[in-house]
């Protein structure tokens, strides 16, 4: 695994993912991608960290075949979120934190090259080691 870090946070990526820094508070983490526009083609998720800003949970309305997601805890995290079906497209949101720091991850699970899982491994390895700097 290698890590990645921006000024905010840091984790470790998986081997076979990448990742590309959107700013210094969000990453985009794609399952085989090289660039930005991969994430069009493969399974990937952003990371976005609120720093000393406060986020609100995402809403489930609005959105179809909403199914809530079991908590995850994960290193220091416990994660909450939900399943559903956005324009067309089959995504998952999780979020940890309340307040300020907070991390939200928002998910595309089905793509032309592929699937995934937010329980799979190598997505539950990462959201463990993500640590504040």
């Amino acid at each position: 695994m290698n890590i990645f870090e921006t000024k905010s946070f840091r984790f470790s990526i998986s081997q076979g993912w990448n990742a590309v820094k959107v700013n210094e508070r969000a990453v985009q983490v794609c399952k085989c991608g090289e660039s930005a526009a991969d994430i069009l083609r493969y399974p990937y998720f952003q990371l976005n960290f609120s720093g000393d800003a406060y986020m609100l949970p995402p809403s489930k309305s609005g959105y179809y075949d909403v199914i809530d997601i079991e908590p995850l805890t994960l290193g220091k995290y416990t994660w909450r979120g939900f399943e559903c079906d956005s324009m067309g497209f089959r995504v998952a949101m999780l979020w940890t934190g309340e307040g300020k720091g907070q991390f939200q991850m928002s998910a595309n699970l089905e793509t032309p090259q592929g699937k995934m899982e937010v329980t799979d491994g190598e997505i539950t390895e990462m959201l463990a080691s993500i640590s504040v700097i």
